[in-house]
């Protein structure tokens, strides 16, 4: 998270949306969630044209290019006027908290489908980075 957001400029842009006087980064995993998006689409339309057409076919995915797609976007002077904006109360109906943790007191948009019979959920709370083997 930190490298992509630090090459291509996303720091810096979220550091002057601020108006601080150094580079911030995202409160979200930004590249990482982006990139699982867009991995996940392109899987998608290979599946479908697969079932038309057959083949097979290959689908890349960059964390620094979807990076620099959400630069190349520009940015919103106000967000309340954006097409789909939730409500601070439709907001919190979807809000996720997770508390006491490493980074302390955190609160995430959650899953927006929600099913009867197996509700999203997680087996435990946010990790201190470094605190899990690479395995």
């Amino acid at each position: 998270m930190v490298n992509e957001q630090a090459v291509t400029g996303v720091s810096y842009t979220q550091g002057n949306a601020l108006e601080t006087a150094q580079p911030k980064l995202t409160p979200v995993y930004l590249c990482d969630f982006l990139t699982g998006f867009l991995g996940t689409f392109g899987a998608m339309v290979a599946l479908a044209r697969r079932a038309k057409e057959g083949g097979s076919y290959r689908v890349q995915v960059s964390l620094c290019q979807s990076a620099m797609l959400i630069q190349r976007q520009g940015l919103l002077e106000q967000f309340k006027p954006a097409p789909g904006h939730l409500s601070q109360a439709e907001f919190e109906s979807y809000a996720v908290y997770d508390n006491n943790t490493s980074y302390g007191d955190l609160k995430s948009l959650g899953p927006v489908i929600r099913m009867n019979e197996t509700p999203p959920q997680w087996s435990r709370t946010t990790p201190t980075l470094g605190s899990d083997k690479a395995e």
